[in-house]
């Protein structure tokens, strides 16, 4: 009885919210609600079923990897998403057209560049109509693909809501200020609009056409209010007159009318809450699941190293290097294939490297890394190790997840240089 009701009230809810559920919340969420549950009906006690749910995600969210205000950021919005009527659930239905998710308008942005091919659209195309949902959709692409979109939504996601605003505010300031003196409210335009506005970091292209940048913009938030059931406005003459505008005011009076239509709406303070509250838990999901991936990395990270010291420090044998050999060695142009080494690969490495960030140790020793002897190489590269560790077991024990990616990068460089000087350092003459 407890798992018959569970399917029924709350199950398709979740998996709305956990679209790929890789923190497992949704099975966590279930056990605990139906052993309380099942426990109230063998008690003969009428069970508090909003109370029970309440406790069990509060429980789930305890440990996933977010800052503890985000954390409560999360289990408010899930919470408050549960409480909608039938009724509004329908009113706030998600489109089963690809063509009216919001993160469509990404799809056409690579489309453009030729990132995404057409049996790859093909493909999410037939995912996303047997799954209803963007993100589980994109499980079925390539990796490489999966991980382009998914850095692009986590930019058209990102909560710093202040600082977008500010970005498109002054990158349209004429445009605004032009409309603003003819009278119209520019300020909710730029409120609601703005959430989806974010520059391309060169890391994922080099160059962004600003015209680009404002269609993807517009049409991000476009769909995400044709998403709503909004009395008899016709979507599809909407998206036609939308595809047929080139300039910021063709959009702007298109959405502006969009908006005030919600506006008309005696309950459109509601209408944007609700539209507020899924951006949330968008928001702080993918991020939670995101830092989980980035967090499993790590430690599989510090395991490939922890492995590499403890076999070095087994071996008994010492094999001194020639003068000058260990910054060769470890240059990273150098590469080792089981006991064969390779040096000035400059040509196979160029660009791999483009990309790297600068390793942020705190240097002990004011002698050149490369230029030490390769047993005193080693033992710094051990102290740096454990450097690492207690600084990522620190942040994570108080909840700081945003060094992440900066912990994850100074692992990779020490399983670099460690691969390679554990092996030449031990290498059968």
């Amino acid at each position: 009885m407890a798992e018959t009701f569970f399917q029924g009230k709350y199950e398709s809810h979740l998996r709305e919210i956990f679209p790929r559920d890789i923190l497992g919340i949704k099975k966590i969420i279930s056990s605990i609600f139906i052993l309380q549950y099942g426990e109230w009906l063998q008690n003969k006690s009428i069970p508090q079923s909003e109370e029970i749910f309440s406790r069990a995600v509060s429980f789930a969210l305890r440990d996933i990897p977010l800052a503890s205000e985000r954390k409560t950021s999360l289990l408010q919005a899930i919470l408050d998403a549960g409480k909608l009527s039938e009724t509004k659930k329908e009113f706030f239905k998600v489109s089963d057209t690809i063509s009216r998710d919001p993160f469509y308008a990404l799809v056409e942005d690579f489309s453009l560049d030729g990132e995404i091919s057409r049996e790859e659209f093909v493909l999410l195309q037939s995912a996303f109509s047997r799954e209803q949902n963007f993100l589980r959709a994109l499980e079925s692409l390539p990796e490489d693909t999966k991980k382009l979109f998914l850095s692009h939504i986590h930019l058209a996601l990102e909560n710093n809501i202040a600082e977008k605003k500010s970005g498109f505010e002054q990158e349209y300031h004429a445009e605004l200020k032009h409309l603003e003196a003819r009278g119209y409210n520019v300020g909710v335009f730029a409120k609601r609009v703005a959430r989806f506005y974010y520059k391309t970091p060169w890391k994922y292209r080099k160059y962004e056409h600003p015209k680009r940048r404002l269609r993807r913009t517009m049409k991000l938030a476009l769909l995400q209010l044709l998403r709503l059931k909004l009395w008899n406005i016709d979507a599809q003459k909407i998206l036609e007159q939308f595809e047929a505008g080139e300039s910021f005011e063709d959009y702007f009076f298109i959405l502006y009318k969009l908006l005030e239509i919600i506006d008309e709406h005696p309950k459109s303070e509601e209408i944007y809450s609700v539209l507020d509250n899924e951006d949330t838990i968008q928001t702080e999901v993918l991020s939670a699941e995101e830092n989980k991936k980035k967090i499993l990395q790590g430690d599989f990270l510090v395991m490939k190293i922890a492995n590499m010291f403890s076999k070095t420090d087994a071996l008994e044998e010492e094999h001194i290097l020639e003068e000058g050999m260990l910054g060769k060695i470890l240059d990273t142009s150098t590469d080792i294939v089981g006991e064969d080494v390779y040096f000035n690969r400059e040509q196979e490495h160029a660009g791999i490297y483009a990309q790297a960030s600068d390793v942020s140790w705190e240097q002990e020793d004011e002698e050149d890394f490369d230029s030490m002897p390769p047993e005193t190489a080693y033992e710094i590269l051990k102290h740096r190790f454990e450097q690492v560790e207690e600084k990522k077991r620190q942040a994570f024990g108080t909840g700081d997840y945003n060094a992440i990616d900066e912990y994850n990068e100074d692992l990779l460089d020490i399983s670099s240089k460690l691969e390679k000087l554990s092996k030449i350092l031990y290498l059968e003459e």
